[in-house]
């Protein structure tokens, strides 16, 4: 995650190393996407600028091999009143090289509420997966 540089992706400065593994991470004041849609519905500007910039932060994501698999409200953190970022990486994964495609082999947890049938079916994710994700978002 360290090396994960852009504007809009939350920055990783540190990980302390008991247990539980704790992630320090930038903070944002306005909290995540679902609250504020929750509570306050922005204009249909501010959501364009939002998309843009979370499709500017998976585009990225996939530009550097890795799958986020956890796309939703909860995970996006607004920082100001035209800003957000895609957080909560504990789910993504790197793709091997040459791979297009994530196969989860090990029982791990998956958002089913938002992951692609595909994905479900045969537990493989990809940028297609994530796109499904961004769409249901």
């Amino acid at each position: 995650m360290l090396p994960l540089q852009h504007p809009n992706l939350v920055r990783l400065y540190g990980i302390v190393l008991s247990i539980p593994v704790k992630m320090i991470t930038e903070f944002a004041n306005l909290g995540c996407l679902r609250i504020q849609l929750l509570s306050c519905y922005p204009s249909v500007f501010t959501l364009q600028l939002f998309a843009q910039q979370l499709a500017s932060a998976c585009m990225y994501l996939n530009d550097k091999s890795f799958i986020h698999r956890d796309i939703a409200a909860r995970n996006i953190l607004i920082f100001d009143e035209n800003t957000v970022k895609l957080g909560d990486f504990g789910l993504m994964c790197k793709r091997q090289e040459g791979e297009l495609v994530y196969t989860m082999t090990d029982r791990r947890r998956i958002p089913l509420a938002w992951s692609s049938p595909d994905s479900l079916a045969k537990k493989e994710f990809s940028e297609k997966s994530d796109v499904w994700m961004f769409g249901t978002l």
